[in-house]
């Protein structure tokens, strides 16, 4: 995972690349969440859609929801 430091505004975002999915379920999207805070110190980060996994976007898997619920926990844009 390669995370760039971006400051825009006084406000540290993180972008994230990767050459593979990064977030498969919610401990994966947890663990990006701990890795970005502790190496850029950033709670906003962009991300392309490729690096998540397909079924975060089928709403019947409700892993959206409950990856999206733990950005709102811990506070995480």
């Amino acid at each position: 995972m390669d995370i760039k430091k971006v400051v825009i505004d006084g406000i540290n975002i993180a972008v994230i690349r990767n050459d593979k999915v990064l977030i498969s379920d919610v401990q994966s999207a947890l663990d990006t969440m701990a890795t970005v805070q502790y190496e850029v110190d950033a709670k906003h980060i962009i991300i392309h859609k490729s690096l998540i996994s397909e079924s975060f976007f089928d709403l019947k898997t409700r892993l959206a929801g409950d990856i999206l619920q733990k950005f709102i926990n811990y506070k995480v844009n």
